[in-house]
């Protein structure tokens, strides 16, 4: 069975973690409405780890945000996820052996109860 690549909310591009988190047009208007700096020459491109990296030099300075190291534990367990999400279960297949039918021997009667 073939999966379709293209993204299902936008249906322009892959579907890739790069495409979801910034590329796809909703990412792009969280991206916009959020407090990052999201200049449009420079984010998002098309490299996941420029991404990355230019999201946790821009974060705002708040001493209650998380630390980059949560984050990034954050976004690899999410990433796993996704990639689990992707693969496709292999189908069991049955062994279905077929027995010989014992026909009973001697007088065989079938009646019709209608």
């Amino acid at each position: 069975m073939r999966v379709d690549p293209q993204c299902v909310r936008c249906g322009m591009g892959d579907e890739t973690i790069n495409h979801m988190l910034f590329e796809c047009p909703p990412a792009r208007q969280a991206w916009a409405l959020s407090p990052i700096p999201t200049p449009p020459l420079f984010f998002p491109t098309d490299a996941l780890f420029s991404n990355m990296a230019h999201l946790f030099w821009n974060l705002p300075d708040n001493d209650d945000m998380l630390i980059p190291k949560d984050v990034m534990e954050a976004a690899l367990t999410e990433a796993r996820a996704w990639a689990a999400a992707q693969t496709i279960p292999e189908r069991t297949q049955f062994d279905i052996s077929t027995r010989p039918v014992s026909v009973p021997s001697g007088e065989w009667c079938q009646i019709n109860g209608a």
